[in-house]
């Protein structure tokens, strides 16, 4: 296992230095910090490794054996996606994805919250319905399906009350991708078309087309 002693970020650090992100293609938290890569024109080597395959090589480099991680060109480690997000988009963009201070910054970062709190009650459904049926927790899926739903309206106004597109926006679409992805047949949206239609009128964007989710190392 890798050395993981803290180094000190290097905040004049260019494009040209080469930062490897730890992922795999269905992760909506890995993609999340490929579509901030993209929008803000960061090369990165993409390392696929499946963080609970047998053998997975994850915790060689994040020791919470989680993705995404992103590793610098020195060997610094930068762990969780909101944090390598905002990594990413330093110094890189104008206007930035992630607002310095103030109430806007408040507002994007309240938005991947959300998102993320999406993601993370849709993750532990999925682990929850890959165990043997009899060991699965109907009161655990039943509260992950109830958050779920109650987000999404709260997700929503946010959303249709903001057009800027910012790492909250980015953090939306990551997240209600892979709720379908995963949850097609509980239609989650359906209840929401004004929610349907905001997350269609992204999906021709460049970076969302380039990292749509899907299972494995490759189509």
């Amino acid at each position: 296992m890798q050395d993981f002693a803290p180094r000190p970020l290097n905040a004049q650090r260019t494009k040209s230095q080469a930062m490897k992100l730890i992922y795999t293609n269905a992760s909506p938290y890995a993609r999340k910090a490929r579509i901030v890569a993209l929008e803000d024109g960061i090369d990165l080597e993409l390392i696929w490794h499946h963080p609970t395959a047998e053998g997975s090589k994850v915790p060689d480099f994040n020791p919470l054996g989680k993705v995404p991680a992103l590793i610098l060109d020195d060997g610094t480690l930068i762990i969780d996606s909101p944090v390598i997000c905002e990594f990413l988009d330093q110094h890189e963009r104008t206007p930035s994805l992630v607002p310095a201070a103030g109430p806007d910054r408040m507002r994007v970062k309240t938005l991947e919250a959300i998102a993320d709190g999406i993601m993370d009650a849709t993750v532990a459904s999925v682990l929850e319905t890959r165990r043997d049926p009899s060991e699965r927790s109907p009161y655990w899926l039943t509260r992950w399906e109830e958050a779920i739903r109650r987000a999404l309206p709260l997700l929503e106004g946010q959303l249709l009350a903001d057009e800027s597109f910012n790492l909250g926006t980015i953090a939306s679409i990551s997240a209600l991708h892979y709720l379908d992805f995963r949850f097609p047949e509980q239609a989650y949206l359906e209840p929401h078309p004004a929610l349907s239609e905001w997350l269609k009128s992204h999906e021709n964007r460049d970076s969302i087309v380039q990292t749509m989710p899907f299972d494995g190392p490759s189509r």
